[in-house]
């Protein structure tokens, strides 16, 4: 099976990792990824001692970057494994940088902009559930702390799932169902326990993949990952720049704060009537749907 004309460029994407050695390299690769995320709050150790686990929460902008940007420290080892393992460059896990970086800023301000068409027209909560409002000035000022750290936390999971597993196994099979998909399922596996339930937890790991596979669709039309880390980015500071609760946990960087209610479990997919899944997974879609294509034209491809 051949990759269809729109996938060109990840022909050559794919190209430093076709002389590779064995594919269980590849395990061993995602492995130390994971482990260097477990550990890498250990390096914040020092500096908060035993309020380590509070500062995670990120509930101040300063400890809500940091623990972003720890999230840079599995993909620098993936970027040492590359190099050491299969000797690759690591800018290989990229691709062209400049390329990359022209394609991160135009899909990332597509995004942005279809997210803020979506939010007027659609708005996530309403304003009179809103408890409180962060002095603009001072959002302001930390909103590009939050697209820094926000960047590096979606461009360190594009690295490992495009950049890295997604280049692999598209060397080794032009078929999406194997480059395209299964990176998607893993990604989203692994957003399992942002959520709280067992509903919620499988609604955000439906999302996840179908924001997954469009990052690899982009990543395949462009032969880079630039433009998957743009779309991202562009979601994930939506996510975190926009709404949060008060003292609540990741609410360092939003604007607009709720009310706080203290995390508990969520409702089991047993709760739901059978169709629910369904109807979320068709809106998931479409959501993604339309970032997806915002970021294609503000690529052109």
């Amino acid at each position: 099976m051949s990759l269809p004309p729109a996938y060109a460029p990840f022909r050559a994407f794919t190209e430093p990792a076709r002389y590779d050695s064995p594919p269980w390299l590849v395990v061993g690769g995602l492995t130390v990824a994971e482990v260097a995320f477990w550990l890498s709050p250990l390096l914040l150790l020092p500096i908060f001692g035993t309020g380590l686990a509070e500062a995670l929460e990120g509930r101040t902008a300063v400890t809500l970057a940091l623990s972003l940007i720890l999230y840079g420290v599995p993909a620098l080892t993936l970027v040492v494994w590359v190099r050491r393992v299969h000797g690759q460059g690591g800018w290989s896990l990229i691709g062209p940088p400049l390329t990359a970086f022209a394609q991160f800023k135009r899909a990332g301000g597509g995004v942005l902009l279809a997210l803020l068409a979506i939010s007027v027209v659609l708005p996530a909560y309403d304003m009179a559930e809103i408890a409180d409002t962060r002095p603009l000035a001072q959002w302001l000022v930390t909103l590009p702390l939050a697209v820094l750290a926000v960047t590096i936390q979606s461009g360190a999971e594009e690295v490992v799932f495009r950049g890295y597993l997604q280049q692999h196994l598209g060397a080794r099979s032009d078929r999406p169902l194997v480059w395209m998909v299964l990176p998607s399922v893993l990604f989203g596996v692994l957003h399992y326990g942002n959520a709280l339930g067992s509903a919620e937890g499988t609604a955000y790991v439906v999302w996840a993949i179908l924001l997954g596979m469009a990052c690899a669709d982009l990543t395949a039309r462009t032969g880079t990952i630039g433009a998957a880390i743009g779309l991202h980015s562009a979601n994930n500071l939506a996510v975190f720049a926009l709404y949060g609760m008060q003292d609540g946990p990741d609410s360092g960087f939003a604007l607009f704060l709720l009310p706080f209610a203290a995390p508990e479990a969520g409702p089991s997919l047993a709760d739901y009537p059978p169709g629910w899944l369904v109807l979320d997974t068709v809106f998931s879609a479409v959501f993604v749907l339309i970032l997806w294509l915002a970021a294609r034209v503000a690529i052109r491809r």
